[in-house]
């Protein structure tokens, strides 16, 4: 805005007030009605109280009361030095713990310049709704405060007089014996975002703090100077800010802090309602935790490439036998997006939760939250490690469900020329599907408790800037905080659920893993499936001699001769590894089936192969190939990273865990589909500030995924 003369009478009273200022320059009131006029006029260099101030006093003389900036006999109205200086001055000597009551005094002066006393400053400059036993929660050491509102004039301000602001401590004194200790205000200043400097250049609002211009005394309403060609232009105070910064010698102590402000003008009549905001705000030096974060990025960068390079070649080394195909180039490089993705989330977790606990669980004053902005950097981190997960997330599935799947059937024709039922396989396979996404935990209870803990229970405001763990609303949210705590209760849900369903449900309702190998010893039905070319594995289903397609009866007597027998107790589950030559065999006579039923032949040509392959396979199993060899050895746990037995001539059968299979379908990438749905909803939630649209978004990106799992799995 720029300012203009006032109108005649407040022009009069600013000569007069000169006159009388500059003939005796001890006379407090009419100096403080010159000072008030200049305030008025935010600080404008070139107005008619500005300038008679600079007129009448000319150079200051400062240091009164050890002070750089007040100056002696004349009234302390502005700053010479920069913000920078007159926060290092160090005068504030308390120490403080927190949740301590800080205290500011008010001194104020009528708009004609008398002084009027000193007034406790409380609640008011908070013009919006806040609750009684609330407002004052500003004044706790530590403890940021946001509000925002609109201002209505009516009733926001009732009071048009001047004020300056100190802040009061506690003073020891020099008297060791007695120790008494007494109040002590000390002056604080205030950055006028309104000030223009005499070429009109808002300074204060530029970036560079050095060029920054404090002030003392400001005012709350104003609706008599009249600025502008219009007598009905009011001026009303709409921007409280409160700054403290933290020493970084000491963390109880703090520089000295001030105020930054902002004033709106509008029309005396106007129906519009101006912003009002109110907000108290802590800092500190961030340097060593920045340094922090970054030493530890860079060596968790290179511990993760690391593991992908070495896990790379472990690889390659084990499965590449029949030569490198898409599918290994497919699986490294999900593997690199995915180590990425969880390494940004790691970091971030990290960090959000040291500085949750240090800051709101802590009793000691380890960390004081800054800006929010200064935490800029970890909200793209986490739409980064989306961005990775996703696309690892897309390869992942396609490579879990690109298995080479075959039926082996054991049951022999009752008598010549019998036909053997189908049924059996189709069971096996619609079971297969069952288990094919099967997880450890339920995403639909995850979101609904997560909704329910964070929103029913309003618990997210566990992330509000406030050094307490106490639910309390202050305005805001941190996005960091918001994050940390989100994702830590998501975590714990996860945890609950996984050892719940793992040792509880499963123990006593039956492991579908468990269960799908029982029914398929008692159809008489293998499992063979390849992961790689020459890498899968081979659920055994022959259970004995008897038949399976049969009455319920013999069924029952069937299943009872099992638990009878040591057939019960040997391998069910087999982790194999192929020679390069019995692979491509099965391969051909594999995709001749897939070919022939893909084309939908009426010949029976599809059929015949099946029962080529069907007792190619049983007559491997059972070793009564003269070709084709296996080696049957103890499973081992570095199989699980892909550090197998070395094929020679035959291939090799490791008797697995019963439950190890269960890794080749979702349930092996349940963990990263929990990160990946955890990331996005905690980016979503940070972003929008609402939980809800992550839920339904993560809900809906999980239905995708199972749909497409359970349709490929039956493909």
């Amino acid at each position: 805005h720029i300012y203009l003369p006032p109108n005649e009478l407040v022009r009069s009273s600013i000569y007069n007030n000169s006159i009388f200022c500059n003939f005796d320059k001890t006379n407090q009131t009419t100096c403080n009605f010159l000072v008030n006029m200049c305030a008025s006029s935010m600080y404008n260099p070139n107005f008619e109280a500005c300038s008679a101030l600079s007129q009448v006093f000319g150079e200051k003389n400062g240091n009164l009361n050890g002070y750089y900036d007040w100056p002696i006999g004349q009234p302390f109205f502005e700053y010479i030095d920069s913000l920078d200086n007159v926060m290092k001055e160090h005068f504030v000597q308390s120490s403080f713990k927190k949740g301590d009551i800080l205290t500011f005094q008010l001194a104020r002066y009528s708009k004609d310049g008398e002084f009027k006393g000193f007034k406790e400053l409380k609640a008011d400059l908070q013009k919006c709704g806040i609750k009684r036993n609330r407002n004052q929660i500003w004044r706790q050491f530590g403890w940021n405060f946001f509000s925002e509102c609109d201002l209505n004039l009516s009733f926001a301000y009732d009071t048009t007089d001047f004020f300056d602001i100190f802040f009061q401590e506690m003073y020891d004194g020099d008297d060791t014996i007695l120790k008494k200790s007494f109040p002590v205000i000390r002056p604080i200043p205030i950055l006028l975002k309104n000030y223009r400097d005499k070429n009109g250049i808002d300074v204060n609002r530029q970036k560079d703090e050095t060029q920054y211009k404090l002030f003392r005394r400001f005012f709350l309403f104003d609706n008599f100077t009249s600025y502008g060609n219009s007598e009905n232009i009011i001026q009303v105070l709409s921007d409280i800010t409160i700054s403290f910064t933290i020493r970084s010698t000491d963390r109880t102590a703090i520089q000295t802090p001030y105020f930054i402000l902002e004033y709106t003008q509008l029309y005396r009549n106007s129906s519009f309602l101006p912003k009002f905001s109110f907000n108290v705000q802590y800092t500190m030096n961030m340097s060593s935790f920045w340094d922090a974060v970054l030493y530890i990025f860079i060596v968790l960068t290179i511990l993760f490439i690391a593991y992908w390079i070495i896990h790379s070649f472990l690889y390659f080394r084990q499965y590449n036998y029949g030569g490198t195909d898409m599918h290994m180039i497919l699986t490294v490089v999900s593997e690199f997006f995915l180590i990425l993705g969880i390494l940004l989330f790691i970091i971030c977790l990290a960090f959000g939760l040291f500085l949750l606990w240090s800051f709101k669980w802590s009793k000691k004053s380890l960390i004081f939250l800054p800006n929010e902005e200064d935490f800029y950097i970890f909200f793209p981190a986490i739409w980064v490690s989306f961005g990775l997960l996703a696309i690892g997330i897309l390869l992942k599935i396609y490579l879990q469900t690109d298995l080479d799947f075959f039926l082996i059937d054991w049951e022999n024709p009752h008598k010549k020329n019998y036909t053997i039922s189908a049924w059996r396989r189709v069971l096996i396979g619609n079971e297969w599907c069952k288990i094919s996404t099967v997880r450890a935990y339920s995403l639909s209870f995850t979101l609904v408790c997560i909704l329910l803990i964070i929103k029913g229970f309003n618990t997210i405001l566990t992330a509000s800037p406030i050094p307490s763990s106490s639910i309390i609303d202050v305005g805001c949210t941190y996005k960091i905080l918001r994050f940390a705590y989100t994702s830590f209760i998501w975590l714990l849900l996860i945890l609950i659920q996984y050892i719940l369903i793992n040792f509880v449900y499963w123990k006593a309702a039956g492991n579908p893993f468990i269960n799908f190998l029982e029914i398929c010893r008692t159809a008489k039905i293998s499992c063979f499936f390849l992961i790689t070319d020459n890498h899968g594995f081979y659920l055994h289903g022959k259970k004995n001699d008897l038949h399976a397609d049969v009455d319920i009866e013999s069924l029952n007597e069937g299943i009872d001769m099992i638990e009878d027998t040591e057939e019960a107790i040997q391998g069910k589950v087999f982790e194999v590894y192929l020679t390069t030559e019995l692979y491509h065999l099965i391969q051909e006579k594999y995709y001749s089936i897939k070919l022939g039923i893909d084309r939908r032949e009426k010949a029976p040509a599809p059929y015949e192969n099946y029962n080529s392959m069907n007792t190619f396979l049983r007559q491997f199993i059972e070793q009564k190939n003269s070709v084709h060899k296996y080696l049957t050895k103890n499973w081992q746990i570095i199989q699980m990273i892909d550090l197998g037995p070395e094929i020679t001539d035959d291939s090799i059968f490791t008797k697995a865990p019963d439950q190890q299979f269960k890794y080749t379908l979702m349930y092996g990438i349940q963990g990263i589909l929990m990160i990946f749905y955890l990331v996005l909803f905690t980016s979503i939630d940070v972003t929008t500030h609402s939980p809800e649209i992550g839920a339904f978004t993560v809900f809906i990106i999980d239905w995708i995924i199972f749909y497409v799992f359970k349709f490929r799995s039956r493909y």
